[in-house]
C-alpha cells in the first residue's frame, strides 16, 4: 500500500530508485578500475574491493538522509485518494452463495418447465387421436346398431324355425316364407357386415362396440 501511495505522490518508488542508482553507480567504478592498464590482476581486484567498501559504506549514510529528508511526503499532504474513496466491505462469500442458488433454480424451473411441456405435447397428440377416432366411428356407429338389430332377428328366425322343424302342423307355404326371410335378414346381416369390414378392421369395430355400449 505504502509503495502504491509512493508512486501515486512521485511517480517512482524511492527505495528502488536509491537501490538502482547504487547498482549503476557500483558499475561505472568496476569498469574505471577495470580500465587502469598499469594495474595487475590481483591489484585490480584489491583496488576495486576497497573502493566498492568505502562507496557502499558512504553511499548507506546517503541512501538514509535521502530517504528521511528528500524523497518523503511533505507534513501536510493528503493523498486524494484516501480523502475521497468509500472503502466498501463486501462479503463476497455470501454473494457467491446466492448466486450459486438462483443458477441452481434457475436450471430447476427450466427442468420443469421442459417436462410440461413434454406433457402438453402427450395430451396434445391423445386429444387429436379421440377427435380422430370418434369422426371416425360416427358412420360405424349406425352400422353396429344395424348388425345388432339383424343378428337379433336373426336368432329369432332360428329359434322359430327350429321351432317349426319339431312342429308337423306346420304347412309347407308357411314353411317356405320362413326359409325367405331368413335368406334375406341373413343376405342383409352380411352386407352390413361387409359395410363395416370395409371401414375398420374387426379390432377396431370391436374396439368402437365396447365404447358405444359404455
Amino acid at each position: 500500500m505504502e509503495s502504491e501511495e509512493e508512486i501515486e505522490f512521485f511517480g517512482f518508488v524511492p527505495v528502488t530508485l536509491v537501490a538502482e542508482l547504487q547498482g549503476e553507480v557500483e558499475a561505472i567504478l568496476k569498469n574505471g578500475v577495470e580500465q587502469l592498464s598499469a594495474l595487475d590482476r590481483r591489484k585490480v581486484h584489491r583496488v576495486s574491493g576497497t573502493l566498492l567498501e568505502s562507496f557502499r559504506r558512504n553511499y548507506f549514510i546517503f541512501s538514509n538522509f535521502v530517504l528521511r529528508n528528500i524523497l518523503r511526503f511533505p507534513a501536510s499532504f493528503r493523498l486524494e485518494r484516501k480523502a475521497s474513496d468509500v472503502v466498501v466491505t463486501v462479503d463476497l462469500q455470501s454473494i457467491t452463495n446466492d448466486l450459486v442458488s438462483v443458477l441452481e433454480e434457475e436450471d430447476y424451473y427450466e427442468a420443469e418447465v421442459q417436462r410440461q411441456r413434454e406433457i402438453i405435447e402427450i395430451e396434445r397428440y391423445r386429444l387429436e387421436s379421440y377427435r380422430s377416432l370418434l369422426e371416425y366411428s360416427k358412420p360405424v356407429v349406425g352400422l353396429v346398431g344395424s348388425i345388432g338389430k339383424a343378428c337379433k332377428e336373426l336368432e329369432d328366425v332360428v329359434r322359430l324355425y327350429n321351432k317349426m322343424c319339431m312342429s308337423s302342423s306346420a304347412d309347407d307355404e308357411d314353411y317356405n316364407a320362413l326359409l325367405e326371410y331368413r335368406e334375406v335378414r341373413s343376405s342383409l346381416a352380411k352386407k352390413e357386415r361387409d359395410d363395416l369390414l370395409a371401414i375398420a378392421s374387426e379390432e377396431v369395430l370391436a374396439m368402437m362396440s365396447e365404447c358405444v355400449e359404455k
